[in-house]
């Protein structure tokens, strides 16, 4: 339970149930209180809950003055009914984890709804917790995986899973997972032979990244890579839009810069679009050792200096009047015809 209320703001230290109704809050003093009283705080009228000591460092003043300011240290011990103290914890922001800096100074991600967690239970990804709706029960789909030793299982109310998660009307289960280190799935694609990779050179939207991490999965890749300019492999959306595919391959976020001149002196093959090409992608030879595809910006393309290390062009040929494709569908299209030349040529 400590674990769970303390996702939905670092500021709760502890969370302690004393009765069925009744429970002890820990609270450490968050700058917009910091330099104000109790009185001005009034947390007693605004939630209906009682500051019965605050700790001082070591040192607990059981009888805390209403007019004393609270320094940034300080921790109010709160006690009330479990559904005031909710409304507490609703005062507070979402969970530092739906935002990207809080994501990368801790290392962790959360992973959203039923079927993303069992993915991602089911494919032994390093979870920190699995919290379920406490008045639902863990859902049916996760009966099996549950109680394991891999994560602690917790019971929660419905407005920690608000404060959890991303969508509007959530889902009764989230996890809390430990981003795992892009360099050991670097070196594996690296020492691959043969390997097909697909390189993201920018690609700003999180449901583009996540649609073609999903087809890479799809056309059997060995991995992908994500660029610096890309979405963030572990925006709520981003991992919305893999449904899962994130947990079932490398994915691997670094400097094209130093990732790609190092490919090619392993002997990759870099390979892009452009409609200045001569060969296309049904005319190319996919067969020909690692290669590994580079598309870029929504808008730009690729850019400049990743363009300077492909090695071949080719064009996606198009009968219609459309001007181009979508960089998802352009991605699934050429990781499919290296697929079909591979395994059913």
């Amino acid at each position: 339970m400590r674990v769970a209320h303390h996702l939905t703001s670092p500021n709760i230290l502890d969370y302690i149930e004393i009765s069925e109704d009744y429970s002890i809050l820990e609270l450490k003093a968050s700058q917009d209180m910091v330099g104000k009283n109790l009185r001005e705080l009034d947390i007693r009228a605004r939630f209906g809950c009682n500051v019965m000591a605050i700790k001082h460092g070591t040192k607990m003043d059981i009888s805390p003055y209403a007019d004393a300011p609270l320094s940034e240290d300080d921790v109010l011990v709160i006690v009330g009914e479990k559904s005031d103290l909710t409304k507490l914890e609703l005062a507070y922001p979402k969970s530092q984890l739906l935002e990207k800096k809080h994501r990368d100074k801790q290392h962790k991600y959360i992973i959203e709804g039923i079927h993303l967690v069992q993915e991602a239970l089911t494919a032994g990804a390093d979870l920190e917790c699995v919290a379920f709706d406490l008045e639902q029960g863990v859902p049916s789909e996760l009966a099996h995986l549950a109680g394991g030793e891999s994560a602690e299982w917790i019971g929660v109310s419905p407005a920690v899973i608000a404060k959890c998660t991303d969508t509007k009307t959530p889902q009764p289960v989230f996890a809390v997972a430990r981003k795992p280190k892009s360099a050991a799935g670097l070196d594996a694609l690296m020492s691959r032979e043969s390997s097909l990779v697909i390189i993201l050179d920018g690609v700003q939207d999180p449901g583009n990244v996540g649609t073609i991490i999903r087809s890479a999965d799809a056309a059997g890749a060995d991995g992908v890579i994500l660029g610096r300019g890309s979405a963030d492999l572990y925006n709520p959306k981003t991992i919305r839009s893999t449904m899962g595919s994130l947990f079932h391959l490398p994915v691997v976020e670094g400097d094209l810069m130093e990732i790609l001149p190092e490919a090619k002196r392993s002997g990759v093959r870099v390979i892009s679009t452009s409609l200045q090409a001569q060969d296309t992608c049904y005319s190319y030879d996919f067969r020909q050792g690692s290669c590994w595809l580079l598309v870029g910006n929504e808008a730009k393309g690729v850019s400049e200096q990743a363009q300077q290390l492909v090695d071949d062009a080719l064009i996606i040929p198009m009968r219609g009047q459309a001007e181009s494709l979508n960089v998802a569908m352009a991605s699934t299209l050429m990781l499919f015809e290296a697929m079909r030349q591979r395994h059913f040529a």
